[in-house]
């Protein structure tokens, strides 16, 4: 029921608020999240054909654009995965949430290019494997009164959407990303240096998201306050479920300096944990750290300062 959910979680927050401070500060917990499945396919325009003397009329540095499809999956032999710590600051009565999500991407792309001289330069894979994963740090902190608040005025029959927008708008939230890279393997320009490929970001788009929480429960830490025996850190495995994803990978292609930039467009992207169990009720408050994170994704082009509400 969703009523008891948000109950739970509410219950969960207080009791940590009213902890002594003399028995500990601060209360931490670690989420570990493993990305198991990242399905997308979308579409760019990518400089990947040589064109040293620009023959083709829009070619940058030697590099030709060439259309193509592309597909974006996890990769099966390199793991990725998220790492989330909430700390619970017992004397400010606040949540401060900071992750790191790395993830190894395996790209696949594809010549749909019929135009003559719009071609991949020969030797150019068609899959991707990552030499570098992206990773996105993201940290948030939460007024836990104005938490408290926003759950309790959700209407009992409220939706997982419902209670996920609530904790996400009483977030403020920033985050960075570091590339991802990928050998290409080929000199595309043909000035004597192999080729990397580099996505520099992953902007998506919130509003179509839907994120459940696949597995994952909050035993240890409610065992801990009901007994009073907090201790740090209370670490936790969950798995989540991303889907309605529209999301755009920016990127290059480059040798020694970077040249020819380009955007992937992926349309209806999911990706999560391979993860089939149901959810405990107590599993909600991963909320407040696997929607943080996946979500606060979004939002690299707006100000530091500005939550999602």
């Amino acid at each position: 029921m969703r009523t008891s959910r948000i109950c739970l979680l509410g219950s969960a927050l207080l009791a940590l608020a009213w902890v002594p401070t003399s028995q500990a500060d601060v209360i931490t917990t670690i989420v570990t999240t493993p990305i198991t499945v990242f399905d997308g396919t979308g579409t760019g325009s990518v400089p990947l054909a040589s064109d040293p003397g620009n023959s083709l009329g829009d070619s940058i540095d030697g590099y030709g654009y060439v259309d193509a499809t592309a597909t974006i999956s996890a990769s099966p032999t390199l793991s990725s995965a998220g790492k989330t710590t909430i700390d619970f600051d017992l004397t400010t009565f606040s949540v401060h949430v900071s992750s790191v999500f790395s993830l190894n991407l395996n790209v696949t792309l594809v010549d749909a290019d019929t135009r003559l001289g719009r071609d991949f330069a020969t030797g150019s894979p068609s899959v991707l494997t990552p030499m570098k994963p992206l990773e996105i740090k993201v940290d948030g902190d939460v007024d836990l009164l104005s938490l408290l608040a926003a759950l309790a005025a959700l209407p009992p029959a409220a939706t997982d959407a419902e209670i996920l927008g609530a904790i996400i708008g009483a977030a403020t939230v920033s985050h960075s990303v570091v590339d991802a890279k990928y050998a290409l393997g080929v000199d595309v320009n043909q000035n004597g240096a192999l080729d990397v490929l580099t996505l520099r970001t992953m902007d998506l788009d919130p509003t179509l998201l839907s994120l459940d929480v696949t597995d994952g429960d909050l035993d240890a830490l409610l065992d801990a306050i009901a007994g009073g025996t907090l201790t740090s850190p209370i670490e936790i495995e969950a798995g989540v479920s991303v889907s309605g994803l529209s999301l755009a990978f920016t990127g290059d292609v480059h040798d020694v300096s970077t040249d020819p930039p380009f955007t992937l467009n992926f349309i209806d992207v999911s990706f999560g944990s391979a993860a089939t169990a149901v959810p405990e009720p107590s599993s909600l408050l991963l909320l407040l750290a696997a929607g943080l994170s996946l979500l606060a994704l979004g939002r690299r082009h707006r100000p530091a300062a500005e939550g999602f509400a």
